[in-house]
């Protein structure tokens, strides 16, 4: 099949770079102002028997009756968790910015066991074959057993804060390096270079308009009994195009879009049309590429996979609302005001879609009425919750000399400043170390940290950080 670029003539090498650059730079500054410790929420809900359970920014996973919103359980972790739960059996796997990976019980949120990386864990798992697959900011993807030991990793040029879709046993992952990769028994079978940084994948079979993979769709075997000629490899990038492949990578189509699409948590494919965002919303054909619609907001669309009901594409936009669009044609059909941007990607369980919004709520809304059964708010971040933050203070400036993670008693205070902590973040690699711009903020923590190399490969460099 020929390469399709919808209606728009061919941007120029300098103009993708340019807008890979523009929309890398405003998402990670949107990205910093709203993933700061508190109660916004991001997470997609995971519905286990009468339980909703999701996380929050404010460092917890929290279960609720998800008929009346009342809290069951919750699990504190020592970090924003902007990572989405999934459940396989009655165990729920999650991450956290802390850099760990979680298993817990999902009736009784009680701790089986957890697995540390080397940085941030953003994205969502996924659970098949017996094992579990996800991302971390130390450029890895790891496959891990049900017992929570470390079968492979496979390190990529970039950080992976995507969620990873499995056909065949075949790990699709992407990464801040700009690539796709196809990862067979944690080896590189292919990757494909895109403009920008790459997206999740979402994986469909165009033969039986299925989704075989892809966010919050794996399946509990990642076994394929059709043909694989059929199968299509769908993902955005910050390049401003959304890309469509075979299972081997080979470029089919390729879309223009109006900016750069949104990559973090996945597409919806349903009935031949594939569903994603950028500034606009875009229904696109999942065989040519060929626009069936777009949708515009008020302000960005669609970063996250809708839901598809009776007909129906749910979908967040950072204006606030919740938006019910036709699927066929994009006519809206109501929408529902939050309180800040909605990029928690929602779920429908009987006629009831969950989601969570930055204004801290969790969300049940009848989908018959559009209003909503009941809302949860979340709390306020714990004085100890950050990872790779910094403390303002009237302390003097303090050097580091080695990379570590904090860790501490979630429930400790900082001694006489409890009141004054206001949370910076900032990024980093072992060529381009943190950059302090005010001098009034130092990186420190009280007598309960526990100074920690974040892996071997770091321990070896020993690197000292130069303000």
């Amino acid at each position: 099949m020929a390469e399709y670029v919808y209606k728009q003539k061919e941007r120029t090498e300098d103009e993708v770079e340019e807008i890979a650059a523009s929309v890398e730079d405003e998402s990670r500054k949107l990205f910093d102002k709203l993933s700061q410790p508190g109660g916004s929420i991001w997470t997609r809900p995971a519905i286990h028997e009468n339980l909703a359970i999701f996380g929050s920014n404010d460092g917890c996973i929290y279960a609720l009756d998800k008929k009346t919103g009342e809290l069951r359980w919750k699990f504190l972790t020592a970090g924003v968790v902007m990572s989405s739960p999934v459940i396989s059996g009655s165990i729920l796997y999650v991450g956290s910015i802390d850099g760990k990976l979680y298993a817990l019980d999902a009736r009784t949120g009680v701790k089986i066991w957890d697995f540390l990386t080397g940085g941030r864990v953003l994205g969502t798992a996924a659970v098949t074959d017996g094992s579990i697959y996800f991302g971390s900011e130390d450029g890895k993807v790891y496959c891990l057993g049900k017992d929570g030991k470390k079968i492979w990793d496979f390190l990529t040029g970039g950080p992976v804060m995507t969620t990873p879709a499995v056909v065949n046993g075949r790990v699709y992952a992407s990464s801040c390096d700009k690539r796709v990769y196809c990862i067979e028994n944690g080896s590189k079978a292919w990757s494909f270079l895109t403009g920008g940084m790459a997206g999740s994948c979402t994986i469909v079979d165009i033969a039986t308009d299925e989704t075989i993979a892809g966010f919050g769709v794996q399946k509990e075997s990642s076994a394929f009994v059709g043909k694989e000629e059929n199968l299509r490899v769908c993902f955005g990038s910050f390049d401003g195009y959304f890309y469509c492949t075979d299972i081997n990578g080979r470029l089919l189509w390729k879309f223009q879009a109006d900016d750069g699409v949104g990559v973090m948590r996945g597409y919806t494919h349903v009935e031949g049309l594939v569903y994603f965002g950028a500034q606009k919303f875009f229904a696109v054909d999942v065989r040519s590429g060929r626009k069936a619609w777009d949708f515009q907001g008020a302000d960005r669309c669609g970063d996250v996979p809708p839901p598809y009901h009776n007909g129906t594409i749910f979908v967040g936009c950072y204006d606030g609302n919740m938006y019910a669009l036709n699927a066929k044609t994009g006519k809206k059909i109501f929408a529902f005001r939050t309180g800040g941007p909605t990029i928690s990607p929602p779920v429908i369980d009987n006629d009831v879609l969950y989601f969570g919004s930055t204004d801290t709520y969790l969300y049940a809304l009848d989908l018959s009425k559009g209003k909503a059964i009941w809302t949860f708010k979340t709390g306020a971040a714990p004085a100890a919750i950050a990872w790779r933050g910094w403390i303002k203070s009237n302390s003097p400036l303090q050097r580091l000399k080695r990379w570590w993670k904090a860790e501490v008693k979630p429930n400790d205070a900082y001694e006489k400043q409890e009141k004054k902590v206001e949370w910076e973040r900032g990024y980093g690699t072992d060529n381009n170390p943190y950059k302090l711009e005010r001098k009034d903020v130092a990186y420190f923590g009280n007598r309960d940290y526990k100074k920690i190399d974040l892996d071997e490969e770091r321990r070896k460099k020993d690197r000292e950080i130069k303000w």
